[in-house]
C-alpha cells in the first residue's frame, strides 16, 4: 500500500505554481452564496420540493409516519411508503424554523458543501488546487443539471463519504478499521434516500475490483508503484507479489464491509419492504414517460455540455492510460458512463465519481509531464496539502443561517428572499381556492403542481397526483396520463373518479377537450399560467 506517486525526475523544471488551497474553498463559499441568494432553481423548478415539505411537515405536526396514503383522494387510504422520511423531516425541519429561506440555505450547503469536500479529497491526495478547481468546476457545472431542493442532495454528500473510506482504504491511506464508517452512513442513507442501493453497489465494486487484482492484473500496480518504482529502482516482481497479498486481504475487508453495510440498510421503518418497493419501483414502465429525469440527456440542451466534456475527459484519461486505471476504477468509471447515458438524474452521480476516480491519473499525468514542461509541471505536486479547518466555508454558512433566522434581512437590506414563483406554479390561480365560492369535491391537477397544490392547502384539500410515482402505483399513473392527454376514455376516468373540479395549464388538451363540453363543464378561472374549470 503506498501513497499517491512522487514526481518523476524527467518532469520540467518550471516554479512550481503559488497558488494555495484558499481558492477551492474561496470557490466553495461563493457557490455557497450564489444558490442561497438566487435560489429560484433550487426551489422552483419543479413540484416535488413542495411536496416534501408538505409530507415532512405532516410527520412533525403528527410526530408519526403514515403508512397509508393520506394526500390523494383517489388513492386515499391505500399501503404508503415513504423512503425519504428522514430527509422530509429535515427540509420541513428547516421550513418550519427558517422558512424557505432556510430550505434554500440547507440546499445549498449540501450542493457547495459536497463539491468542496470533493476537492480537499483531491488535495489531500497531492493534486495541486488549480487543477482541483478544474475538476470541481467540471463537477459543478455538470451536477448543476440536478440541482434541487430535494432528499437526493443527501445522496449527493452520503455517496462521496461512502466513496472515500472504500478508496482510501484501498489506497493504503487508512486502516481497514475506517471501514466501519460505512455501516452506519449506510443506515443513515437508507432513512434518507433511495439511492443509498448506490452506496451498496460501490461496496460490490471494490470487493470485485480487489477480487480480480489477486491474480496480478496489472492496472493496479502500473497507477500506484510505477512511479514509485522508477525512482526506486525496485522491481517489478515483488510489488506484484506484495499487491496480490494485498488485494487478498482487501477482499475479505470489503466482503465483510459489504454484508454489514447490506445488513445496515434494513434499519428503517419499513424494513425489507423498503428494498422489495424500490426494486417494483424501478420496472415501472412509466418510469420514462412520466418522469423527464428517467429519460437519456439531450445533448441539444446547453446545461448538458459540462457533462459531455467530463465524459469525453474520462473516456480519453482512461484510454490513453488503461494500464494505470486500478480494475475497480474501470468497473466504476464505465458503469456510471453508461448510465449517466441512460438517463439524466445518474449524471448527478456521475459528477462526483468521475472526478474522484479521475484525479489519480490527473496526478500521474502532471507528475509526469514531459510535454510542454513549463505549463504541466508547476502543477505536479507528490505532497499533501495542509488543508486546515474549512473556517471561511463554515463562516459563510453560519452567516446565512442567522441572516435566514432574521427573516433574510440585513439592516434595511433582504438579501434572502426565497419563494415559490409563477410560473411555474399557478399562485394567482391558487389564491382562489381561499375564497368563499372557490370549487369544492376531488380535484384533478397538473401533475407537476400536485406538490406545489398540497404545500399550499393540505389538509384542507387533497390532490389527484404529483411527481412521487413511486407512492401511487401502475394503475393511477396510467389513469393520469389517460385523462391529461385526452386519450380514449379519459372522460368515463373522470366521472369514475368523481372529479368536481379541474386545475390545469391553459394549453392542455384537457383543458380545450372540456371546454368542448360547455353544458358540462364551465370554465371559473384563468389567467396565462392556469385555468380552473368546475362540473
Amino acid at each position: 500500500m503506498t501513497t499517491e506517486p512522487p514526481p518523476d525526475p524527467s518532469a520540467g523544471s518550471a516554479a512550481p505554481s503559488a497558488v494555495g488551497p484558499g481558492i477551492c474553498e474561496a470557490a466553495a463559499a461563493g457557490l455557497l452564496l450564489l444558490l442561497a441568494l438566487a435560489p429560484n432553481s433550487l426551489l422552483n423548478s419543479d413540484g416535488d420540493t413542495a411536496h416534501h415539505l408538505a409530507v415532512g411537515r405532516q410527520i412533525l405536526t403528527t410526530g408519526t409516519l403514515t403508512r397509508t396514503d393520506l394526500f390523494s383522494a383517489p388513492h386515499f387510504g391505500r399501503p404508503w411508503l415513504n423512503w425519504e422520511w428522514l430527509a422530509d423531516l429535515l427540509f420541513a425541519a428547516a421550513n418550519s424554523l427558517l422558512g424557505l429561506n432556510g430550505v434554500a440555505v440547507m440546499a445549498a450547503a449540501l450542493i457547495a458543501g459536497t463539491l468542496y469536500g470533493l476537492c480537499r479529497w483531491c488535495m489531500a491526495r497531492g493534486l495541486h488546487p488549480v487543477p482541483t478547481l478544474v475538476l470541481g468546476l467540471l463537477a459543478a457545472t455538470t451536477s448543476e443539471i440536478h440541482w434541487l431542493a430535494r432528499p437526493h442532495l443527501f445522496s449527493f454528500t452520503l455517496l462521496l463519504l461512502v466513496l472515500y473510506y472504500l478508496e482510501e482504504y484501498r489506497t493504503g491511506r487508512i486502516p481497514a478499521r475506517r471501514l466501519a464508517f460505512i455501516p452506519p452512513l449506510m443506515t443513515l442513507w437508507a432513512n434518507l434516500h433511495p439511492a443509498f442501493v448506490i452506496g451498496l453497489v460501490f461496496c460490490g465494486a471494490y470487493w470485485l475490483g480487489a477480487v480480480i487484482e489477486t491474480v496480478g492484473w496489472g492496472p493496479r500496480v502500473t497507477l500506484e508503484r510505477a512511479t514509485q518504482n522508477a525512482v526506486t529502482g525496485s522491481a517489478g516482481r515483488p510489488t506484484v507479489r506484495r499487491t496480490q497479498a494485498g488485494a487478498r486481504t482487501q477482499v475479505r475487508a470489503y466482503t465483510w464491509t459489504g454484508v454489514v453495510a447490506a445488513a445496515a440498510t434494513v434499519i428503517n421503518p419499513y424494513g425489507i419492504g423498503l428494498h422489495l418497493h424500490i426494486i417494483e419501483f424501478l420496472r415501472n414502465p412509466l418510469l420514462t414517460r412520466i418522469i423527464v429525469e428517467y429519460q437519456p440527456p439531450d445533448f441539444s440542451r446547453p446545461i448538458t455540455w459540462p457533462f459531455a466534456v467530463l465524459l469525453l475527459l474520462g473516456i480519453g484519461l482512461v484510454a490513453t492510460n488503461w494500464r494505470r486505471v486500478p480494475a475497480t476504477h474501470l468497473l466504476l468509471l464505465g458503469a456510471w458512463s453508461g448510465l449517466a447515458l441512460q438517463a439524466v438524474r445518474n449524471v448527478f452521480q456521475f459528477s462526483l465519481i468521475t472526478p474522484a476516480l479521475l484525479a489519480p491519473l490527473v496526478i500521474s499525468r502532471l507528475n509526469r509531464a514531459v510535454a510542454a514542461p513549463r505549463l504541466l509541471a508547476r502543477y505536479g505536486s507528490p505532497l499533501r496539502y495542509k488543508l486546515g479547518v474549512p473556517w471561511l466555508f463554515a463562516g459563510t454558512l453560519a452567516g446565512l443561517v442567522t441572516t435566514a433566522a432574521l427573516g433574510g434581512w440585513v439592516g434595511p437590506w433582504q438579501v434572502l428572499h426565497a419563494h415559490w414563483t409563477e410560473p411555474p406554479f399557478p399562485i394567482r390561480a391558487a389564491a382562489t381556492l381561499t375564497t368563499p365560492d372557490a370549487p369544492s369535491g376531488p380535484m384533478f391537477n397538473d401533475m407537476t403542481w400536485g406538490g406545489y397544490l398540497l404545500y399550499q392547502f393540505y389538509p384542507q384539500r387533497q390532490i389527484f397526483i404529483d411527481g412521487q410515482q413511486d407512492a401511487y402505483g401502475l394503475t393511477l399513473s396510467r389513469d393520469y396520463l389517460t385523462i391529461a392527454g385526452t386519450a380514449p376514455g379519459w372522460d368515463t376516468l373522470l366521472d369514475q373518479y368523481g372529479i368536481a373540479w379541474v386545475i390545469e395549464p391553459p394549453s392542455s388538451p384537457l383543458v380545450a377537450a372540456l371546454r368542448a363540453q360547455p353544458t358540462r363543464w364551465r370554465e371559473t378561472y384563468r389567467d396565462s399560467t392556469a385555468v380552473i374549470l368546475r362540473r
